[in-house]
């Protein structure tokens, strides 16, 4: 497909009981056509933000007076894609556009 932008991602995966924890990069892709925006975020990462709203239910404790759980409930929560490029896949990615909007 040649609308994907396939970037590495860090997965942390915990260490069962006296193991230590493991970090693996795995290998995602988002649509380009689906991009919003894009800019520099607080971590000097880019965020790509997608077009991609769309909603989930979580159940949400119900709790008493006292603070007690006492039941759960479930709550529409709309979310949007934001990904996290590094360094070397930000080079990638403004290459890539770049060249897309000089055509």
């Amino acid at each position: 497909m040649k609308n994907q932008f396939f970037y590495k991602r860090a997965v942390t995966i915990p260490g069962e009981e006296g193991k230590p924890v493991t970090e693996i990069a795995v290998d995602d892709s988002f649509n380009v056509d689906m991009i919003l925006r894009s800019f520099q975020g607080q971590d000097k990462l880019t965020v790509v933000v997608l077009d991609d709203l769309h909603e989930r239910i979580d159940e949400v404790p119900v709790t008493n007076k006292q603070g007690k759980v006492t039941g759960v409930k479930n709550k529409t929560v709309v979310y949007q894609s934001e990904i996290r490029l590094n360094a070397k896949d930000t080079k990638r990615f403004k290459l890539l556009t770049e060249i897309e909007l000089n055509k």
